[in-house]
Order: structure tokens, then sequence, then C-alpha cells
């Protein structure tokens, strides 16, 4: 399966740059790559800039290419180059692989090398933890690089933890940088999320430190209106001198009002079919093979989520939910990958 997707950039109704790039999928849909290539206006052709590959254990979908983490399981190897435009040749700037051995149900290992700040590659490993054998970014618990030495072990650099609530709402992560003088870990920087009951954060703040001294913060405050949707974000940065919050920037959102219908769901784009039902609040998935299910907000955020109960159907118990009437997306994993179902709920 090969598609594509392009961008024009105008100045006066003249092009003065393009982008293109292009999804393909082999070995049966388990090897998926994405080329991206810039216009250049002295030969009015494309020219290849990177390429990105990754292997999953099982058939995924090209249209989760531009989402690589949004679901880590089955995930075998990551794949990156750069094109080298005098030579014509592709470098390698990322090559990992799972290591099955260190892996678990609950953690992810990957090692092979990577290309460092003087555009040499280094050996590495990342460990990944999660809260659950769904592997997703939205439950992810740690993250630890190390470093491959001369005589072959690897070494701490760098790490992040990351805290939930009760329900599965990120509440924050840390980054540390690994001090070999010292032998422990070191904060250099701290997000802090303040979400409301349906998981919108009110408040996002960003600490950063020196030499464990706090010496710089910003935050982003939100607000939203009674479907859940943002109505306006402003950013301000701390002054250190006079100790007030200062304002820099306020964006405003605005939505038209659309009608929806009670449930209707949307054909995978593949052979197999999915129904999607509603009944006393539950929402009932039914299709040959299905394993996991998720629910997202069109944003991105995961709001629900069951594992399979029955062979071929999965509920997902709305329930006592502050789920509020809109649109959501429905991530399924199947026997043959993952796949998304377009949900529509009024409440």
């Amino acid at each position: 399966m090969i598609s594509e997707g392009r961008s024009w950039h105008f100045n006066a109704d003249t092009i003065y740059h393009g982008y293109r790039w292009v999804y393909s999928s082999t070995d049966e849909g388990k090897t998926l790559v994405q080329v991206h290539y810039d216009w250049d206006l002295s030969k009015s052709s494309w020219v290849p800039a990177c390429k990105d590959a990754v292997v999953y254990s099982w058939t995924t979908p090209v249209s989760t290419m531009s989402k690589w983490y949004l679901n880590l399981t089955g995930l075998t190897g990551i794949y990156g180059w750069n094109y080298d435009t005098t030579n014509k040749v592709w470098k390698v700037e990322t090559e990992l692989a799972k290591v099955v051995s260190e892996s678990t149900p609950t953690k992810l290992v990957m090692s092979g090398r990577e290309t460092d700040y003087f555009d040499s590659l280094v050996g590495i490993k990342i460990s990944r933890t999660f809260a659950s054998t769904a592997w997703s970014e939205e439950n992810m618990l740690s993250q630890v690089l190390q470093t491959k030495t001369l005589t072959g072990s690897f070494i701490n650099k760098d790490s992040s933890s990351y805290s939930y609530n009760a329900r599965g709402y990120l509440l924050g992560n840390q980054r540390f940088e690994w001090d070999s003088s010292k032998f422990a870990w070191v904060e250099v920087h701290r997000s802090i999320y303040y979400p409301d009951s349906l998981g919108n954060d009110t408040l996002r703040m960003y600490l950063y430190y020196d030499s464990t001294i706090q010496n710089h913060k910003s935050r982003y405050e939100y607000t939203y209106d009674a479907n859940g949707n943002i109505t306006q974000k402003i950013y301000s940065t701390f002054n250190e001198y006079d100790e007030v919050w200062r304002d820099y920037s306020k964006t405003v959102y605005q939505y038209a009002q659309i009608s929806v219908p009670v449930i209707r769901s949307r054909e995978v784009a593949s052979a197999q079919q999915i129904s999607v039902s509603m009944t006393a609040g539950r929402l009932k998935f039914s299709g040959q093979g299905i394993t996991g299910v998720s629910l997202y907000t069109t944003a991105g955020r995961m709001v629900l989520s069951a594992q399979q109960k029955a062979a071929g159907e999965l509920t997902l118990d709305m329930s006592g939910k502050a789920l509020t009437s809109g649109s959501y997306v429905a991530k399924l994993l199947t026997a043959s990958g993952e796949r998304s179902v377009r949900v529509s709920i009024q409440r």
C-alpha cells in the first residue's frame, strides 16, 4: 500500500517551498516506511530529505505512520535515515531493535545506534515501562536512556518518569540527567498538569533546574466551554526578580454549533467489518478478532479503555463517566493490527 501528501508554500502567488511525504508498507503491512522530500526550486523536482521506518510483529495500517508511539504494542524496530545530497546516499540516523530477553509484558527495551550531537553513530539502549500490557504513551511510567561504552557496557544518560491520577489522567513528568560524579540522577525539568474531571488540563506548569536550583518556569492556563472544547489559552512566564507571573500571549478559540446523530460508526478502511452500538450507557464494539479498545477525544486524550472479555466483542461502560456529547475516536486492537472507528455520542 502506498499513499502520499504534499504541502506548498507561496509568496505573492509564487511557490517558494514544498514538502512531500510518501507512506508505504511491506512485509504484509508489518513494516511501515515514510519518506520526506523537499522541493528543489533550481531543479523543479523533489529531493529526498529523510526516511523513517517502523517494524511491528503484526499488520499495521499505513494511517498510523505519523503516530509512531500511540500504540507501542508489537513494536520490534525503529529506523531512520537522512539523505546526503552531495553523495546521493542515505545516512543512518537511528537503528533500534527490540531486546526480547530484557523486555517483559510491561517493559519494552530497545537497543541499537543513534546519531549524536557530533553526527557520530553511538550505541544506545532505551527502556520503557508501562502501567499495563497495553503499551501506549498514555500509560508510560518511565523511560531510561543509556549509552554504550568502548568496553560494550551501558551507562546511564537521562531518564523520565510519569505520574497519573486514579482516572488515568497525566499529572506530570520529570526529566533527569545522570551525574557520574555523584552517581545519581539530577532533575533538570518538571512538568505539572492540573486536569479537570473530563481530563482537560486547566493548567500546565513547566519548571527548569540548573544544579538542582530552579531557574525558570512558565505556564499555560486553559478554559473550556460546557462541551469540553478549549475556549482560551494564556501563556505566561515567571519573573524571578519581582516574583510575579507575566502574561506573554493569549489565544481565543471559537466554534460553530453542529448537529450530530446519537450514535454512528464509520466502516474501517479494510475488509474487516466492525459494528458499534450503544445501550444503557454501554458502548459495544463487535467484530472478528477484537482484543482491545481505547476511546479517545479528537484531541488525542484517552478517556476509556477495555480488554477482551468475550470473543469478537468489547464493551465500554460509560455510566458514571463525565463524557460530554461530541465526536470521539475508538482505536481497536485486532488480530490484523490497529483499526480506528469514529464515534459520535450525544448524552
